[in-house]
């Protein structure tokens, strides 16, 4: 089991997202609830499942049997303690995090939203537990790879959020694919909020093109195809670009060290040196 990697205390909603690995296409048997369900792992051995919970503790039991050795898991078990007490309502100056749910696998950027005292600050600090290989590589204009670095474990990224009149605050997190941890704190709140999310990679090419600095001439094909807004022309900074492709990114920059990229949540940096003609050609692996 991945996700709760332990046992989870002072847990606040009704459901939980349990997310594991075990042999392709296992049968995966829940038990100890008071609704028990039956998953099906994919071929690749990943299962994912939302449970319901009751208030107090909750004690679940997985076991997953083999269909190609009809052999049964060892039994794997944890126990999920959903606080009783009441739920926070908007405004009431209670900190208190209504999505995403504690262990969701999520794609693409977080949205984070809550309750929190009316204007009030939010902070939002996520650090990365486990990255996740990228899927997608990159070649310049020689064929020679680029080099894709993820960002280390204890990576961290910040947000800051001001809930409204009515005590709601949204806010919005790039990470890359991985395991990340959460604290959310402030909102006239003493006590800190904690989230455990694994983050997946888009099954597309997703990010921003930035210039900054001074301008350069810029070449954008998305599969293939020209961007209107700014290929074959010489952009000004600051500008940033939206990318998304299903396949493949080309971009051409006549003065790289202005030119940056961010696939898929995932930092490459500056394209090269100021004044530098430089090419990269992004693909999607899987």
């Amino acid at each position: 089991m991945i996700e709760p990697a332990g046992n989870v205390a002072d847990y606040r909603l009704s459901e939980y997202t349990i997310t594991g690995v075990t042999e392709p296409n296992s049968r995966i048997t829940v038990d100890g609830l008071r609704e028990n369900p039956v998953i099906t792992a994919d071929a690749q051995g990943h299962f994912s499942v939302i449970v319901k919970l009751v208030p107090g503790s909750n004690v679940i039991t997985l076991i997953a049997s083999d269909p190609l050795t009809q052999r049964e898991s060892a039994k794997v078990t944890r126990t999920i303690i959903v606080d009783v007490g009441a739920t926070p309502t908007p405004g009431a100056g209670v900190l208190a995090i209504t999505s995403p749910r504690n262990g969701a696998s999520l794609t693409g950027t977080v949205h984070l939203t809550g309750t929190a005292a009316a204007g009030s600050q939010v902070s939002v600090e996520a650090r990365l537990a486990t990255p996740a290989a990228p899927n997608f590589s990159a070649t310049d204009g020689l064929g020679r790879t680029v080099t894709v670095r993820m960002p280390p474990a204890g990576n961290r990224v910040d947000a800051r959020a001001t809930a409204g009149p009515d005590g709601t605050f949204a806010a919005s997190l790039a990470l890359a694919p991985g395991t990340w941890n959460l604290n959310v704190s402030g909102g006239g709140s003493p006590k800190p909020l904690a989230r455990r999310l694994v983050v997946r990679a888009a099954p597309s090419l997703t990010g921003t093109l930035q210039i900054a600095g001074s301008p350069s001439y810029v070449e954008l094909l998305q599969d293939n195809v020209p961007a209107s807004s700014v290929s074959g022309r010489v952009v000004k900074p600051p500008k940033v670009v939206s990318l998304k492709a299903n396949g493949s990114i080309m971009v051409r920059s006549g003065n790289a060290g202005a030119v940056s990229l961010t696939i898929n949540g995932v930092s490459m940096g500056a394209m090269g040196g100021p004044g530098e003609v430089v090419t990269w050609r992004i693909v999607l692996t899987r």
